[in-house]
């Protein structure tokens, strides 16, 4: 009935909030299907950024503590420290160097989730209740909590950018950089904060933007390590229906309110506050970049 009522009756019906939480989602099963589902992206991560990052030099260089924003189940923080413990210099010398890594979600499930995921793996963990549309109070909370500065947090987060709460832009809008978003995207987006507002696909973009500024003023030299899915144009659906999944995943983030973008406004919304990809950039499909 809820499928049938999204797609041809009223939306409203369905995607509702039941105070701060997404009444149509199972949050406990979400985090622990979408856990199991990145797998094969955490690895990639793994082999190529976390690699690095912890086989470099010197050790007392690299991050003391790994946040997690929207968490979930725990997963990815649990394969960033057995990674590292078991593959990298810096898991040789975990006691001169410990390595903790903190859970933050605005759900307290997800953090109980996560809570009982490291714990029953071993690894040295805090939780935090956090917001990905204000992380400003969270760092300084994080700061405070864990005794360090920007400069020894690595940030990292898994498709969740999209999931942000809408903020509408506060900033005036470059008007030839409006009408070009405007005129050629062929994306849908609805405000998630309530009442079915239909938001344009520039105005999406500048809340992208501000939303990175935002971040930017939170990162140290370690800056984020993100994993984030974007929307496909409909020739691209219609041309690879056989192949891809947007047909199907970009209509129902639609309809709920997400706020899924190109995978080029989405770089362009990071660049513009500073937040540059690095050589090793990965993409998916692998010959897509």
């Amino acid at each position: 009935h809820a499928l049938s009522e999204a797609s041809f009756g009223s939306t409203s019906n369905v995607f509702a909030y039941d105070g701060d939480h997404e009444a149509w989602v199972d949050r406990k099963l979400n985090v622990i299907g979408s856990g199991f589902m990145h797998n094969r992206y955490f690895a990639d991560m793994m082999n190529v950024h976390v690699y690095q990052l912890f086989n470099d030099t010197p050790l007392s260089k690299q991050p003391r503590v790994v946040a997690d924003m929207g968490c979930g189940d725990g997963t990815l923080l649990k394969t960033i420290y057995l990674y590292v413990q078991s593959q990298t210099l810096r898991g040789q010398n975990l006691e001169e160097y410990p390595l903790t890594m903190c859970g933050v979600d605005f759900n307290h499930d997800s953090l109980k989730e996560t809570g009982t995921t490291l714990t029953a793996a071993g690894v040295p963990h805090g939780l935090m209740i956090g917001d990905i549309g204000d992380p400003v109070p969270m760092q300084a909370e994080l700061e405070s909590k864990f005794g360090v500065v920007r400069d020894d947090v690595l940030h990292v987060r898994s498709f969740l950018d999209h999931d942000r709460p809408f903020i509408s832009p506060t900033k005036h809008a470059n008007a030839m950089v409006q009408r070009a978003l405007d005129t050629s995207s062929d994306a849908v987006y609805v405000s998630n904060s309530g009442g079915g507002v239909v938001v344009t696909p520039s105005e999406a973009f500048f809340s992208l933007v501000e939303h990175f500024e935002r971040w930017a003023a939170c990162l140290g030299t370690h800056g984020l390590l993100v994993l984030e899915v974007s929307s496909l144009d409909v020739v691209s659906t219609r041309r690879y229906m056989r192949e891809a999944t947007s047909m199907h995943f970009d209509s129902v983030q639609a309809h709920s309110g997400q706020m899924l973008m190109p995978a080029t406004h989405f770089s362009l919304g990071a660049a513009t506050n500073g937040l540059l990809p690095t050589e090793s950039l990965l993409t998916y499909p692998k010959d897509s970049g």
